[in-house]
């Protein structure tokens, strides 16, 4: 035999054997790097969202709606996505114009003072290539687009508004103007007898010669508990001596001013801001369902790549 055919054959069966009893071997447990965590299939496009995207910094404005995962929030900013470039071509626009997406970028950095460079780093934070996190502002652009089309159709009738206003009254808080002063104890009388005068100062406000702080207002909710029976008090009121340290510290009410109804029209454009919000969130669920039923959107096991919820 050929001497270098037969230091080859010296090289491969050892080579063989070696793979042979690699295959024979039980393999340890596969460790998936990533996998797919949702697919949504859309009117316009399919796309996926894979587990790893879930730690991306979200650069979508509307975010997680409460009640909503993840998952969830990729599927709906997607779909309303698509429905942005539905309504773009009904309009004879090119949704993929890049001047639109452009022009928004430029006034995004505008806004907050960026160079590209910065959006670039901003967007490399996020986990976005610079062409990629363009897509997704792009996106973001859309998304916003439709939100706010969404809210700007949202009526508040007068009707609602005066109904919420009776429902969910406010009251600004009682406050009380008082006056502080401390007796020190008199070591020429026993602290029972020096009780005994200090009480009937307080029933007569005379007996005593004290000199009164500097008046100061306090508001109810925020008053001590020692001080709350004289919001029911009239003007002129001493409260019960409280013992401190050296003596006696007494109250005296200068003035107050009674719990109110905040007005109607102090409150309007916070009731106003309020329903809105509300009625926000049930324009989005309906939008969201009305989004959903025109998709199939399929969510995956964490651990495998079984369907596990189907829309």
């Amino acid at each position: 035999m050929n001497r270098s055919i037969y230091l080859l054959l010296l090289i491969i069966f050892p080579l063989r054997a070696g793979l042979a009893s690699i295959k024979n071997e039980q393999i340890g447990p596969r460790i998936a790097l990533d996998g797919i965590a949702c697919t949504v299939n859309g009117p316009e496009r399919s796309c996926i969202f894979c587990h790893s995207d879930r730690y991306k910094q979200p650069l979508m404005p509307v975010g997680i709606r409460p009640g909503e995962d993840a998952l969830e929030s990729f599927a709906f900013n997607e779909l309303m996505y698509q429905d942005w470039v539905q309504i773009m071509e009904r309009q004879k626009m090119d949704p993929f114009d890049n001047a639109i997406v452009n022009s928004y970028i430029d006034g995004l950095c505008r806004q907050n003072n960026w160079s590209m460079s910065d959006l670039e780093k901003i967007l490399a934070k996020s986990g976005y290539t610079l062409q990629a996190g363009i897509k997704e502002l792009k996106k973001m652009y859309a998304i916003n687009y439709m939100y706010e089309m969404k809210l700007q159709t949202i009526v508040i009738p007068e009707v609602e508004i005066v109904a919420y206003y009776e429902k969910n009254p406010t009251y600004k808080d009682a406050r009380l103007q008082v006056q502080r002063t401390f007796i020190p104890f008199k070591n020429s009388l026993a602290r029972d007898e020096f009780k005994k005068q200090i009480d009937l100062f307080v029933q007569t406000a005379k007996g005593m010669a004290v000199e009164w702080e500097t008046p100061f207002w306090l508001e109810q909710s925020e008053a001590a508990e020692h001080l709350q029976a004289l919001f029911a008090c009239k003007v002129g009121t001493i409260s019960d001596p409280l013992p401190v340290a050296g003596g006696y510290e007494l109250f005296r009410v200068v003035a107050l001013k009674k719990r109110t109804l905040v007005s109607l029209k102090k409150r309007y454009n916070q009731i106003i801001a309020q329903l809105r919000q509300q009625k926000a969130q049930e324009m989005l669920g309906s939008y969201k369902k009305k989004l959903f039923d025109s998709a199939s959107i399929v969510y995956f096991k964490t651990d495998g790549q079984e369907p596990l919820v189907a829309s």
